[in-house]
């Protein structure tokens, strides 16, 4: 409920909704339904993913350069897996680095055995049944065993535009996080 005293000392409560719901794992849009291929946003996906690895069996391409890419190349390495970066963009995480912050993270990975390809992204993906391979639009194909997509996330808008909230990306808030409806409010990622 919401408190609002008015200018006589009376309080009035009314009931506000709270919009917390989230986000989902950017998907590319023409990523195949193959055995192999993961976004990784919680508990769920980490388990599946490594159900399914096996050190022994090859490297894990990793689609996008930000600050879940990175994270998710580092612990690989340490746990003894090849990883390739897949950087669509010129530089690593564009939105946290400055572009010599983003050199010097690239000469940290690149010491490590972590290879990166900038200004580059998926042509096509190779496999049956199970993801073996992509081919770059610059024309490399890589082998691999399973591929990371971390490419971002989109805000759970469904049910607000349902509702009849103004929204963009996310759900369109004023400095105070209220919608265009009075008694609904939006935080976290769904908000904008």
């Amino acid at each position: 409920q919401k408190l609002l005293i008015d200018s006589d000392g009376k309080i009035h409560t009314y009931d506000v909704l709270i919009m917390a719901t989230g986000s989902k794992a950017t998907m590319l849009k023409d990523a195949p339904q193959l055995q192999g291929i993961f976004t990784m946003r919680n508990r769920v996906d980490a388990d599946k993913f490594k159900q399914h690895i096996d050190p022994s069996k090859g490297k894990v391409i990793i689609i996008g350069g930000g600050l879940l890419g990175i994270e998710l190349a580092a612990s690989l390495h340490e746990v003894q897996i090849e990883v390739t970066i897949i950087q669509r963009i010129s530089r690593l995480m564009d939105r946290q680095l400055d572009s010599l912050g983003s050199q010097l993270l690239h000469e940290v990975l690149t010491d490590k055995g972590i290879q990166i390809y900038y200004n580059d992204e998926v042509e096509r993906f190779l496999g049956r049944e199970t993801i073996d391979g992509i081919r770059l639009k610059s024309g490399v194909i890589i082998d691999c065993q399973a591929i990371i997509i971390a490419v971002g996330t989109v805000p759970n808008i469904e049910r607000a535009r349902e509702a009849g909230l103004t929204c963009n990306r996310g759900v369109l808030v004023d400095e105070y996080l209220q919608t265009n409806d009075p008694s609904v409010y939006a935080i976290g990622e769904v908000a904008e």
